[in-house]
């Protein structure tokens, strides 16, 4: 959701958020790269409260340039491995309604749209729906 220029860190606090995502469970990043190029990210974080512990928030980005390539889809396919694996039995995210690209690669791993939120995001100074999708593991 930032914009560039929005999300400033420096190196000591990019350094401490990867050493809490590497020594806490609950949360998990990855990212695919070519030659020290980014190229697609995915985050997942596992609520905390009993009772929503069963479920995980995901965020997830491809470049434009790596866009088509099966990025999204692996990074998609690990973490919806790795919360089967630590016991999550629900991962919710949203997508800009106008993100069609991604909508329907969500629902080809099986995101189910669950609702809207109308005017939520502001992109180019044009206010868009955002959609929420979950994905339910048996």
């Amino acid at each position: 959701l930032f914009e560039p220029g929005e999300r400033v860190l420096d190196v000591s606090k990019q350094k401490k958020m990867l050493q809490e995502i590497d020594t806490t469970a609950d949360l998990y990043l990855l990212v695919a790269e070519d030659e020290g190029q980014l190229l697609g990210y995915l985050g997942m974080t596992r609520l905390k409260q009993r009772r929503v512990k069963h479920i995980a928030k995901l965020v997830c980005g491809v470049a434009n340039q790596a866009s088509g390539r099966g990025i999204g889809k692996s990074l998609l396919q690990a973490a919806i491995q790795r919360a089967q694996d630590s016991g999550v039995t629900r991962i919710e995210l949203t997508v800009a309604a106008t993100n069609h690209k991604a909508k329907k690669l969500y629902e080809k791993l099986g995101f189910e749209l669950e609702g809207y939120r109308k005017q939520s995001l502001r992109i180019e100074n044009t206010l868009q729906d955002e959609c929420y999708m979950a994905l339910l593991l048996t």
